[in-house]
Parts: C-alpha cells; sequence; structure tokens
C-alpha cells in the first residue's frame, strides 16, 4: 500500500526559472559573462546549482566557479520568491494527501537553505521533510537523499511514490526502487521522458489522486 509520495521541487511543485534564470544572470554579469534566456537555463537544470553555474559560466576553474556561485546564492536568497509559484493543483493535491493521511517529503538537488526558504514558505502545513543539497550528501540520481526521506517518512520504498520532472528524477526512482510518476510540464522535455521507463506519466498533479486509488486497490 501506497503510504508517502517523495516530490522533486522545481518543475515538479514550483516554476522556480524565472528567479533562478536572474539569479544566474547576476552571476554571470559579476563575472563580465553574457546573459542567459529561459530556455538556457531550463536546459541546465537538474543537477545541482554548483553544475547550473559551471555550465552557464562555461568554466572549469574552482575557484571561478565557486566565487560566482557565492554571487548566485547571495542574489538568490534574496530574490527567490519573487516571481517563483506553484503549478497548477499543487496546493489541492497536497491537501488531499494530507486529507489522506498521506505522509509526504520534499527531495531537490537545491542547496539546503535555498530549499528551506521555499518550501516553509509554499508548504509548511504539509510538510517538514526538506532535503536537499548539504554539500555532503551525494545529489540525486544517488540514492542517498531519497532513503534519507524514507528514514524519515519511517515507510519502505514500496510504500512511496516518487513524483518529479526529469531524466535525474527517473533515474533516481529507478536507482531507489520506488515507483515513479513524471509529470510533463516540467522543465523536461516531454519526448525526453518518453525515452525512459515510467510507471506513470502525467499532465497535471491532481492525477496522482487517481494513481493512489489505482495503486492501493491492488493490495
Amino acid at each position: 500500500m501506497i503510504k508517502g509520495v517523495i516530490f522533486d521541487l522545481d518543475g515538479t511543485l514550483l516554476n522556480t526559472l524565472e528567479d533562478l534564470k536572474n539569479a544566474v544572470n547576476y552571476a554571470l554579469v559579476r563575472k563580465g559573462k553574457e546573459p542567459i534566456d529561459l530556455l538556457t537555463t531550463k536546459s541546465y537544470i537538474g543537477n545541482g546549482i554548483k553544475r547550473l553555474i559551471t555550465l552557464a559560466l562555461n568554466e572549469t576553474d574552482e575557484c571561478k566557479i565557486n566565487d560566482a556561485l557565492k554571487d548566485f546564492k547571495e542574489y538568490y536568497a534574496n530574490h527567490i520568491l519573487d516571481n517563483t509559484t506553484c503549478y497548477n493543483d499543487v496546493i489541492e493535491t497536497l491537501s488531499y494527501l494530507k486529507e489522506n493521511k498521506i505522509k509526504i517529503a520534499i527531495v531537490s538537488n537545491k542547496y539546503q537553505h535555498g530549499l528551506n526558504i521555499l518550501c516553509n514558505h509554499f508548504f509548511k502545513k504539509f510538510t517538514n521533510i526538506f532535503i536537499g543539497d548539504d554539500g555532503i550528501t551525494p545529489l540525486k540520481p544517488s540514492v542517498e537523499m531519497v532513503n534519507k526521506a524514507l528514514t524519515k517518512l519511517n515507510l519502505t520504498n514500496e510504500q512511496c511514490l516518487y513524483i518529479g520532472d526529469s531524466k535525474v528524477d527517473i533515474i533516481t526512482a529507478k536507482n531507489t526502487n520506488i515507483k515513479n510518476v513524471s509529470v510533463t510540464y516540467g522543465y523536461q522535455d516531454v519526448e525526453v521522458l518518453k525515452q525512459y521507463d515510467n510507471d506513470y506519466l502525467i499532465d497535471n498533479i491532481k492525477e496522482i489522486s487517481n494513481i493512489l486509488k489505482k495503486e492501493n486497490q491492488n493490495d
């Protein structure tokens, strides 16, 4: 029986793209680089902000990357809520899960401080399990972050669904042997998602309610 749901954040629960782009461009301009557009920003998201900055800078020098990362974090912390919004039906879906005693966790490759700001602002009444990049734990698609969530939820992998928007999320779910649900409205091109072995592919997050009914009807 499914008793918990683990969510990715960016591109799954929240549209953070504009604020991420603006923070990246702040760091780029300070380094004398040309700014990037939304589509380019989207293509760089999914493997943590250090990877995002590295790709945007087109640099290999660790000192330059870390310096730009510092600029990014400084700007982003002050502008993280400027344009970021929930996707359609996210709050309604989380409310449904809570009402039906389904435990919720959020696992993201976003750095922990930024994750905490967003999750406390939007989702605090639904969960306090926000697991992000702490600088120590390997990022998704490694299993460690999801395993932390399972421990906090006090559930097994067979008792959870994993919901994300990218190939990183699909691979993460497969690595942890959790049934995965991919949303088509996020940052990953749908045709890319279709190349992977999805348990479910949905256009609207509210479809999770039907998935839960189907999964739990079989138990």
